[in-house]
């Protein structure tokens, strides 16, 4: 929402190639949000939920590499929270599968 008001003060015209970027920004968002709600109706929400915020990472990394941005080193150490953030909570699901089917057989 925040993005829409700045449109009243610096808006540009798209021209040229920018509108086919634009585009393939519209078709690989919808092809995305289509592989998301797919994923959210058949695993658990909480596994589809943590691996959704890597894409802080690679939205980054992307932007590193190609676009040539920098990144300090509070990026950095952000994205690494976030990846041992992601490897922890992963690992601590699996954790908690194995002692309930542990449970559930001694039982």
């Amino acid at each position: 929402m925040v993005g829409f008001f700045s449109l009243f003060f610096a808006w540009e015209t798209p021209q040229g190639w920018d509108w086919l970027f634009l585009f393939l920004v519209g078709v690989f968002s919808q092809i995305g949000q289509m592989f998301l709600t797919n994923a959210l109706q058949r695993e658990r929400i909480a596994g589809v939920a943590i691996v959704n915020y890597t894409g802080l990472v690679y939205a980054i990394t992307i932007g590193w590499f190609v676009f040539g941005e920098p990144q300090s080193i509070m990026s950095l150490a952000g994205m690494m929270l976030v990846v041992i953030g992601v490897l922890l909570s992963v690992l601590y699901g699996r954790r908690q599968q194995q002692v309930e089917q542990i449970e559930a057989t001694a039982a």
